[in-house]
């Protein structure tokens, strides 16, 4: 066997010990990954040496690698795997972590970075309403202002702990968050509902994106908890590059579908289709008109300023039906791209990309809408200048955003 490295526990697909060492441990109601690491524990509280030896191959049957015995493994195992620290002089943060949205290079080396990153980040949460956050942290790591790690849903204990991160925000959070993990930000780039009030009560900080949300969010708090409003910004660096393309054809106009417009939208799309090109920005389920060009919205930034610049849309269109909430991040992204914003009045957004807000009444929406499509260089220029303006706004990379500056409880929560 070639010894390559001595690891701090080891779990399946394999684990060696001598018989005697074996007798001397106990067997907790533990399986999978648990009680593989329990064992392990109880090894190397006994003196044993643990190594990491991947150049040995052998044949298994398939039942002996099962899933992991649950979140509350931790607590019901054997004193030494209680005992553990979440790090020690065997750690190896690269056999520990997993598929990371944000950083699509691998992490080679088992050993830690030189130097230290500067920042460590959790990010956990849906993917597709954290887009302000996520595209927010790979702008940061991008920097080498931090290190971000990302995660679908809360990662129990020991995995936190794995992590090693020195920040974790989770954005739009539901549940409480699993015992003995460390103290949270929760980020909300959404409204939740009553059920989100023990989750809300637990962070140590609370952030919205946008004035609505920051409302709703101070009604579901308890007395004397603040929430912070963040408002998104984007990294210009990714659309100085991406320049729009000049396409000679009708005018194009662009509707990101969130779930919210009006019922008389559609009526609008319909009563315009012969003297403009409409572009939606799709949603998972939804079938719209076939005179519609539709995409996929990309994951990050970067891909929505690549997108913008090949379809090159000229006017953006927000409609809000009952409520309009929400922040201003996919106006930015358009302006970005340069185009000329009609807005719900009631949505938030920077007076400097001069937006047109309307009343929610589809006759003041298709007057707006013809005037922009018959006055085409006017609306050609207004979105250059929406594009310079929303380019001008301090860009995230200017200073991290203050969910993502470590707090002291996270520290001694983890410890």
């Amino acid at each position: 066997m070639i010894v390559d490295q001595e690891a701090s526990a080891l779990a399946p697909p394999g684990l060696l010990a001598r018989r005697d060492a074996l007798a001397a441990c106990s067997f907790p109601d533990l399986s999978g990954d648990a009680l593989w690491l329990d064992i392990g524990a109880q090894l190397r509280a006994g003196g044993a040496r643990l190594v990491w030896t991947p150049d040995v191959s052998f044949l298994a049957a398939a039942e002996v690698v099962v899933p992991d015995a649950g979140q509350g493994a931790r607590q019901h195992g054997s004193p030494a795997a209680r005992a553990l620290p979440w790090e020690d002089a065997y750690h190896h943060p690269a056999l520990s972590l997993h598929g990371n949205l944000l950083a699509p290079e691998p992490r080679t080396g088992l050993v830690r970075a030189l130097p230290a990153d500067p920042l460590s980040l959790l990010v956990t949460g849906p993917a597709e309403t954290g887009a302000p956050v996520l595209n927010a942290a790979r702008a940061l790591r991008h920097a080498g202002v931090l290190e971000a790690d990302w995660a679908p849903d809360a990662p129990s204990a020991p995995d936190l702990g794995r992590r090693a991160a020195t920040a974790w925000v989770r954005v739009n959070p539901l549940h409480t968050a699993p015992p003995l993990t460390p103290a949270y930000d929760a980020v909300f780039t959404q409204l939740p509902g009553e059920e989100a009030r023990p989750v809300i009560a637990g962070a140590q900080a609370v952030f919205a994106t946008s004035p609505g949300i920051a409302a709703g969010l101070r009604k579901l708090m308890a007395p004397g908890q603040g929430v912070t409003l963040w408002r998104p910004a984007l990294s210009p660096r990714l659309w100085t590059a991406a320049k729009p393309a000049a396409l000679n054809t009708k005018p194009r106009l662009l509707w990101v579908d969130e779930g919210n417009a009006p019922a008389w939208f559609l009526e609008l799309v319909a009563l315009t289709k012969d003297s403009a090109n409409w572009i939606v920005a799709e949603r998972a389920g939804q079938t719209y008109p076939a005179t519609v060009a539709r995409f996929t919205p990309p994951e990050n930034e970067a891909g929505w300023a690549e997108a913008l610049a090949e379809l090159a849309p000229q006017v953006m269109l927000r409609p809000a039906d009952t409520q309009a909430w929400g922040d201003h991040y996919a106006a930015l992204l358009a302006a970005a791209a340069g185009c000329h914003l009609l807005l719900d009045e009631r949505y938030d957004i920077p007076a400097s990309l001069g937006a047109l807000r309307l009343p929610n009444r589809r006759e003041a929406w298709l007057e707006a809408l013809h005037d922009a499509i018959a006055a085409l260089p006017a609306t050609l220029k207004a979105g250059q200048a929406a594009r310079a303006a929303a380019l001008a706004l301090p860009a995230v990379e200017t200073l991290p955003p203050p969910w993502a500056v470590p707090g002291p409880a996270f520290a001694s929560a983890a410890e």
